[in-house]
């Protein structure tokens, strides 16, 4: 083999080597390059699955809390209906927070007194403690101490404004004591009902005669009635909030006023009513019976 021979063989294999180590080079570069690639998509990948773990965490944690306030909410609703012995109890709140919410002349403890015999009264005689709150806030605007017009039949008194003509014939002993809170709610209740059979049963017709043949104070009754339905169903949570701790006093039997509280009350009320002119004329509603 000659010297020229050699030369060109040795120039073919440094060729072949150079395409081998750039074919080395290209497949090695392709294949870090896949890699990165590779790498790349994993790790998205990874941050995908740790972003998605995240948010399954929190709203795992959310429904936690969401839980646990309906389960704190649902055990203070089973206290609160716990508390609430019968609808009667519920009415009797309603019927306090509806007099003090609109007349706050009127005290908690009268509105409480007032509430506790209507219900009393209103089941003892079968007449609607509702139809009883809306002639009452028509009547009286649930002031035990209102006085009516002077007329020839003489001066309604109390909550219900019973007239004096109903003093002996209910053996009570004194026209004062028509400002006795249970009293004039019994008394009015009695003679409402003794109007409403004379009216066979017909509510309008009774209200007619209660008041001494008005017909404007039916609608006028009647929408002291709605009032009072509406507000029951509407009534704000913060005055709501005083429910509990009427349910309280509920629960540890202070719903009924005390008797000797009322006996003062009455006194006194007795004495401030022998203090007032007979001609004096307050402000009160017109009610003739």
């Amino acid at each position: 083999m000659t010297k020229d021979q050699k030369t060109k063989i040795e120039l073919e294999n440094k060729k072949k080597l150079k395409w081998i180590i750039i074919s080395v080079s290209l497949c090695t570069i392709m294949f870090l390059v896949g890699m990165t690639m590779v790498s790349a998509n994993f790790y998205q990948k990874t941050v995908d699955m740790s972003k998605e773990i995240k948010t399954l965490t929190t709203e795992r944690d959310t429904y936690a809390m969401e839980n646990t306030k309906a389960q704190d909410e649902l055990a203070k609703m089973k206290a609160r209906i716990a508390g609430i012995k019968n609808n009667d109890d519920l009415l009797k709140r309603d019927i306090e927070l509806y007099i003090t919410h609109n007349y706050n002349k009127i005290s908690k403890t009268v509105a409480k007194t007032i509430a506790f015999n209507i219900v009393k009264e209103a089941n003892k005689q079968e007449t609607s403690p509702e139809l009883v709150v809306g002639i009452m806030q028509v009547e009286s605007v649930f002031n035990p101490m209102n006085i009516g017009k002077k007329t020839k039949y003489g001066r309604a008194r109390g909550l219900m404004q019973v007239m004096p003509e109903w003093v002996e014939k209910f053996g009570i002993k004194s026209i004062h004591d028509l400002h006795d809170i249970d009293t004039n709610i019994k008394s009015g209740i009695r003679v409402f009902n003794i109007h409403l059979k004379e009216a066979n049963g017909n509510i309008d017709k009774g209200l007619y005669l209660y008041v001494n043949k008005d017909k404007a104070y039916i609608n006028k009754v009647h929408t002291a009635v709605g009032r009072f339905v509406s507000f029951r169903s509407t009534v704000d949570d913060d005055e709501k909030s005083e429910e509990v701790e009427i349910i309280n006093e509920i629960d540890e039997n202070q719903n009924k006023p005390d008797e000797k509280d009322v006996d003062n009350q009455n006194k006194t009320n007795e004495k401030e009513i022998l203090k007032k002119d007979d001609g004096s004329d307050e402000a009160a509603k017109r009610s003739i019976r």
